[in-house]
């Protein structure tokens, strides 16, 4: 097997960033940062003799040409501004599954034969993966029911809980996104892909989010249900007069005020989706 050449040897030229419109130069720039410290992790991979294939690395090199390409050609849209929710749905459909984990498996099926089978795992931890994904309203106790619920899992029982709150993730992961209906969506799924690994890995799951819409929450089911990992829908059934009185972060306060203009369930453009067949229909008063 031949093994691909450190990237200091590859000529300048392949690597040079176009010059792009308003905030396309940003964002070809993470991107190219990005895809460069895949490529170091596939070459380093390739380099111990397991792991990513030539193939595999060929293949994310070659994205990223085509990736430059577009971007250097993409028109800027309306006022100049880069719709990145558009150019994110545009990626994920494009992405091929060119990533071989180890050399039992193939590019395009299945990477269980490179980790520890669930079966062995959850009899080893003697508990099994599961995903609670409870959606609702802001002030419907997601939250408070997810804490009260890990508490007693673990202190009482001794399981191994992990919970995704829709607060602590953007601290982090989602740090980048707001709170347009594409970066909802990237929201719920990148807690999605977190929620499988955690289910896969044994942890009982639970992710508290508005996810406010419907098709959003059911691509996370998809991608639990691709795995055969376990997902249970959990509607935090409260009206939104309650919530309004509950109000534990003042946020209803600030929509009435003015101060806020789009809230989740309180304007034409942040509307919720109430789950149609959730697994857990919960009311609380």
């Amino acid at each position: 097997t031949v093994k691909p050449a450190p990237e200091t040897d590859v000529p300048a030229t392949t690597y040079s960033t176009p010059t792009l419109r308003g905030t396309e130069d940003s964002t070809l720039t993470a991107l190219i940062a990005e895809n460069s410290r895949l490529r170091a992790d596939l070459a380093a991979k390739n380099t111990g003799g397991g792991g990513a294939s030539d193939e595999a690395f060929s293949a994310l090199f070659e994205e990223n040409g085509r990736l430059r390409a577009e971007l250097a050609q993409k028109q800027p849209s309306t006022g100049g501004e880069f719709d990145i929710g558009a150019y994110r749905a545009e990626r994920l459909a494009a992405t091929p599954p060119n990533i071989i984990e180890c050399a039992e498996a193939t590019a395009g099926a299945s990477q269980e034969a490179c980790h520890l089978p669930k079966e062995r795992r959850f009899e080893a931890i003697q508990q099994k993966g599961i995903t609670l994904w409870m959606t609702g309203l802001s002030g419907s106790g997601k939250s408070t029911i997810a804490r009260a619920l890990e508490e007693a899992l673990v202190l009482k029982y001794g399981k191994v809980v992990q919970q995704l709150d829709g607060d602590n993730v953007r601290t982090g992961l989602n740090r980048d996104l707001g709170f347009t209906p594409a970066d909802r969506d990237e929201s719920v799924r990148r807690v999605g892909e977190l929620a499988c690994l955690f289910n896969g890995g044994g942890v009982i799951t639970l992710v508290t989010l508005v996810s406010p819409y419907r098709a959003a929450r059911d691509a996370a089911r998809q991608r639990h249900e691709e795995q055969h990992l376990k997902f249970l829908e959990v509607f935090m059934n409260v009206p939104i007069d309650e919530v309004q009185k509950r109000d534990p972060k003042g946020l209803y306060a600030k929509v009435a005020a003015g101060e806020i203009k789009s809230f989740t369930g309180m304007s034409a453009d942040a509307p919720y989706e109430a789950p149609l067949h959730p697994e857990v229909d919960l009311p609380n008063r």
